[in-house]
């Protein structure tokens, strides 16, 4: 401890900032700074100061939408786990097996956090070569199919948002990397009800993601198949956004989410070796 630094003081704000972070999972949809002030007794500004500094830290995220606050992901990353996403995980594991086996591909579960892809569970075919990613692994959303699929339930204001927090750093020469270029993609998208990531993240990547729904329409995950364009060329395009919306669709049936369509059946023909203007 720095020597300028009172223990006493130093033991009191841990204190507070767990009493905060307990506040925050205390409450099942999420908690306002009145309700984690009231469970704390803490005053506004020390509040908002705790509460920033642990979104900051990873242990708490803000609902865009409603302002509320909820447990952050980097508590999954130090217990090992987390009821919620594990139960996703269990729930998700067939369909992405059956991903895998018919694709050929690396089957991929995952949540968004913080503007970042997350993979809460990966099925790959034991005798292929590829990198083996390990469940808690972060990616950009803006680079990958599966952030594509989150960022689509965005706002364009709050997409814009999102390009001034964490901008758009190149991975490849097909990145993305202007606001115009990413908000046209996302209203693709949103139109298709798929997301395709080619050559984006790595030089040689092709993936293929949908989203997964629960009973209120919501986007709580993505899926996903990827491999490299050997075993992804652009002929089988179509056949693997059918696969990978078809795996959503039944995931998110099984969430009590109600389809009337299956979007990447309907449109695939069209899009194998979509092309975009940078």
């Amino acid at each position: 401890m720095p020597p300028n630094v009172n223990p006493a003081s130093a033991i009191r704000v841990v204190d507070r900032a767990f009493a905060v972070l307990e506040a925050i999972g205390a409450e099942t949809d999420g908690a306002t700074i009145a309700q984690i002030m009231a469970r704390t007794g803490l005053p506004l500004v020390t509040t908002h100061r705790l509460v920033r500094t642990l979104q900051t830290l990873g242990y708490a995220e803000q609902d865009l939408d409603t302002g509320r606050w909820h447990v952050g992901l980097r508590v999954l990353e130090l217990r090992g786990r987390v009821s919620t996403a594990t139960k996703l995980a269990t729930l998700a594991r067939p369909f992405l097996k059956d991903l895998m086996l018919a694709s050929g591909g690396r089957a991929n579960l995952a949540l968004c956090r913080d503007g970042e892809v997350v993979y809460i569970d990966i099925v790959r075919d034991l005798r292929s070569l590829d990198t083996y990613v390990p469940p808690g692994h972060r990616n950009p959303a803006h680079c990958t199919a599966l952030g594509k699929v989150f960022l689509a339930e965005l706002s364009g204001d709050q997409v814009a948002r999102f390009v001034e927090e964490k901008g758009l750093p190149p991975r490849t020469e097909r990145t993305i990397t202007r606001l115009d270029a990413l908000q046209r993609e996302l209203h693709t998208v949103r139109a298709a009800g798929y997301a395709v990531e080619i050559g984006e993240s790595a030089p040689d990547s092709r993936c293929f993601a949908a989203p997964v729904r629960d009973y209120t329409e919501r986007v709580i995950a993505g899926i996903s198949v990827s491999a490299d364009r050997q075993r992804f060329p652009d002929e089988r395009h179509a056949e693997l956004i059918s696969l990978v919306t078809d795996a959503a669709r039944r995931l998110s049936e099984r969430l009590g989410y109600q389809s009337e369509q299956v979007p990447g059946e309907l449109q695939a023909a069209g899009t194998g070796g979509r092309t975009r203007e940078f």
